[in-house]
């Protein structure tokens, strides 16, 4: 939902007021950086690990803004990366979280844990996780699998044009759309062949 508020903090400021306007900028770049602050500060004195994800959200966000208070182009497209980036890691992060609260059976962490643990003076917990739920065999697979993909995809993205595109072109000269909506059938009629088999 964060993305949603980035992305209209960001039309705001350029649809609406323009590039030019320098005291949205400059609100922008004053927000930014007091909530990348207080947000990073915040997250250091929490006690509940997913709490400490969730100020640490805001600090992020406070940098994103700072990027579109620049008002650059470069400071645009570094927003946008991170915002990607935030997303991808952020929702492993929580994932990892809720991880560790399943195996330790832990909610909380003593008071100022996190600061604890960037000082020195704290110590994660040892956490002794069995990887005997996947053999060697179905690494491997997965391993092969991964490498016939890209070998699949390098060969795809260096051809000169795949066949079966230039067969669309021959049969149909429509829009782009239209060749979406045969791949979509395609791909169905193969999930449907695959989950009847």
């Amino acid at each position: 939902m964060y993305i949603f508020g980035i992305v209209a903090i960001a039309r705001l400021a350029f649809q609406v007021f323009g590039v030019s306007s320098t005291p949205i900028l400059g609100l922008l770049l004053t927000v930014g950086i007091l909530s990348a602050l207080l947000g990073a500060v915040m997250a250091l004195a929490q006690d509940d690990l997913k709490r400490l994800l969730a100020y640490d959200t805001i600090s992020q966000m406070g940098i994103l803004a700072i990027g579109l208070g620049t008002g650059t182009a470069a400071g645009t497209a570094g927003t946008v990366y991170h915002l990607v980036n935030h997303a991808l890691f952020k929702s492993l992060l929580f994932l990892c979280a809720g991880a560790i609260l399943h195996r330790t059976g832990l909610t909380r962490y003593p008071a100022r844990y996190a600061s604890g643990v960037l000082t020195g003076t704290a110590r994660l917990p040892a956490l002794h996780l069995p990887f005997d739920y996947v053999s060697p065999g179905e690494l491997a697979s997965v391993a092969g699998c991964a490498v016939a993909g890209a070998a699949l995809a390098w060969a795809y993205l260096r051809a000169r044009e795949p066949g079966p595109v230039r067969l669309l072109r021959a049969v149909h000269t429509g829009t782009v759309n239209d060749y979406a909506g045969y791949a979509v059938a395609g791909l169905l009629a193969v999930i449907a062949v695959l989950t009847l088999t």
